[in-house]
């Protein structure tokens, strides 16, 4: 199939091997979609020079490492093979609409939250418990502020979120234990004595941040427990993030 550039994302998703993704994505998240329309689709050859970084694996096998790129600043993405694969579409359209110039908040490499996209759209989890665009737009926020905040915001999201899950007197770690992970980062000191009512000292400089993202991974592979959780924190980041 030839495509002609410049071209828009509207025109790309018009494509017959985009259609039916197209159609799911604007079912899905209606604003997402509409906010990817006029993202500009740039031709490869002036990024070719990125080619440079692929490799050869132990079984001299060709490993690509970048086929794709975004610029947010100016809502372009380019793709080195066309029609892009739906993974690799959204993950360049969500650096440009959610404005996010760094990996960790939205890739889901870092367990971020272009997650969330896959787990409504593979029906992991239902619009119908809650909107995907709000969810995900808060799920963004939070992710984009938490590098930079107050220990107090991260403790009030902390507390928020620990306090909607558990009954009175439960705790981050008991939440952890629920889940059946343990996360070490998350605490300045490992508990001595496995009390699931009782935190020991919290790490802020993990948390909640590593709550999420181990929610988002869990909920991925189907864990009920942490699909359960994960809706419950999103509907306190939906109501107490901008």
């Amino acid at each position: 199939m030839c495509y002609l550039f410049p071209m828009l994302v509207l025109d790309l998703l018009k494509s017959p091997p985009l259609r039916q993704f197209a159609q799911n994505f604007r079912q899905i998240f209606p604003r997402f979609f509409a906010q990817s329309l006029d993202v500009q689709v740039a031709p490869w050859f002036p990024y070719s020079y990125l080619e440079q970084y692929d490799r050869r694996d132990h079984l001299n096998q060709l490993v690509r490492r970048i086929d794709a790129i975004a610029f947010p600043d100016a809502r372009v993405v380019s793709f080195r093979f066309m029609p892009p694969d739906p993974l690799l579409l959204i993950h360049e359209l969500g650096h440009v609409v959610f404005s996010i110039k760094s990996e960790p908040p939205w890739n889901s490499s870092y367990a971020g939250a272009e997650i969330l996209f896959w787990l409504f759209y593979r029906e992991i989890l239902a619009p119908a418990d809650l909107s995907p665009d709000d969810a995900l737009e808060a799920l963004v926020s939070f992710f984009k502020q938490f590098p930079s905040a107050t220990l107090e915001w991260k403790r009030n999201i902390l507390s928020e979120i620990v306090g909607t899950l558990n009954p009175p007197g439960r705790s981050l770690f008991g939440l952890y234990s629920t889940l059946g992970v343990l996360k070490p980062e998350s605490f300045l000191e490992f508990p001595k004595s496995l009390n699931p009512n009782q935190d020991p000292p919290v790490n802020f400089d993990h948390e909640p941040d590593t709550l999420l993202r181990a929610l988002l991974s869990g909920a991925l592979l189907n864990e009920p427990a942490c699909v359960h959780v994960l809706l419950k924190t999103l509907n306190v980041l939906m109501q107490i993030l901008p």
